[in-house]
């Protein structure tokens, strides 16, 4: 993800954080993606929450639209082009599955291509950058 995080960042994953609490809008997490169309192997990406189960989403004009509001994103990410979930075949993120979508969003492998991600794929929040030592730090 461009912005948040860097080629060669090295980053404590916590996994056992979605036993305790819910998975929330725009934490960073680590899922596991299965061999698809899309990707050739199996292979964990690194994407940012952004639709909850139930969600409407939508994006025009590089604004966030979450259940018909305007939502303002607090980090940076270059143009993201317009969509719907309805592109996707449903009108709300399904139960248990949740939307994700990479800061870098000109070059992104995420939901727009994936489709929505289980719950079951999610292995963690990727929560602290702590290599190069520059940038030790939150990311969430």
């Amino acid at each position: 993800m461009y912005s948040t995080l860097h080629d060669k960042d090295i980053m404590i994953l916590n996994k056992i954080i979605y036993h305790f609490k819910e998975i929330e809008r725009f934490d960073i997490v680590v899922v596991d993606v299965p061999k698809s169309e899309t990707i050739a192997k199996n292979e964990y990406i690194i994407k940012r929450i952004i639709g909850l189960p139930g969600d409407k989403i939508e994006y025009r004009n590089n604004i966030l639209y979450l259940n018909g509001k305007k939502i303002k994103e607090n980090f940076s990410h270059k143009k993201t082009t317009d969509f719907n979930i309805k592109d996707l075949g449903s009108l709300t993120v399904p139960k248990d599955h949740y939307f994700v979508l990479g800061d870098n969003r000109t070059n992104s492998v995420d939901s727009r291509m994936l489709g929505f991600i289980q719950k079951k794929n999610i292995i963690g929040r990727a929560q602290y950058t702590i290599l190069p030592f520059s940038r030790i730090g939150k990311r969430y």
